[in-house]
């Protein structure tokens, strides 16, 4: 029964493309393209993010007419579709609303923990709320409205690590070879096929081998980012 699971999902990396560096390419500013790597900390790149968005009076209409050109992953919306049949499916991203909002209608969740950006009477950010306060993605599992008595999570970088570790099945979808030698304790797999296997067996993790993913990535390169 659909009630006896939950799935938190990651959107960016494991649903959807990388929306900034997108952003940033799609209008020629380097400081939309900074990641956590050039900036650790998360709120001060948000800061500059903001900032740059205004200096070139880009506001949120325009951004979404952008990502509106970044489609989610090929077969995306086909394998959030087969785990809602099974299980309350609940996204779980450090994007922001409304920037966001085309992927969630696309996908349809149950439930969406996400941080909102603050918009003036010109559809301008002028501010965000953080609604963990970047405490960390493993809130939404007391959050949530989920009384299943199985969890899963899947996401790709380090800041999915503390959700991952607080399900019952915490499964990373093409991660770095950073984010893997930070958690060689947990399973990862490269298509959604391999996820939906998963979550429909019986076995537990601990006797299904890692998967062999491609050097490189189209996902796989080094990375320490949040968004």
């Amino acid at each position: 029964m659909k009630q006896e699971k939950t799935v938190f999902l990651d959107l960016e990396g494991v649903l959807a493309p990388e929306m900034w560096p997108y952003l940033g390419k799609k209008f020629g500013l380097d400081a939309l393209m900074a990641t956590t790597r050039e900036e650790p900390d998360y709120r001060h790149l948000m800061t500059r993010r903001v900032e740059a968005l205004n200096a070139h009076g880009i506001s949120m209409s325009d951004i979404q007419k952008t990502l509106a050109t970044l489609p989610l992953f090929d077969g995306a919306v086909d394998f959030v579709k087969h785990l809602a049949r099974e299980m309350t499916v609940i996204l779980v991203t450090d994007s922001f609303r409304p920037m966001n909002q085309p992927y969630i209608r696309e996908l349809k969740p149950d439930e969406v923990f996400c941080h909102h950006f603050l918009l003036d009477d010109r559809d301008q950010v002028v501010g965000f709320d953080f609604w963990n306060d970047l405490r960390g993605k493993h809130e939404a599992v007391s959050a949530s409205s989920t009384t299943a008595a199985m969890t899963f999570a899947v996401g790709d970088a380090f800041n999915d690590l503390s959700l991952l570790r607080a399900v019952d099945r915490g499964i990373l979808f093409r991660p770095s070879r950073a984010t893997q030698a930070a958690a060689t304790d947990l399973l990862w797999v490269s298509t959604y096929e391999e996820l939906l296997g998963l979550f429909m067996a019986e076995q537990e993790p601990a006797v299904i081998a890692h998967t062999v993913v491609p050097d490189g990535r189209d996902g796989f390169a080094d990375d320490n980012r949040r968004a």
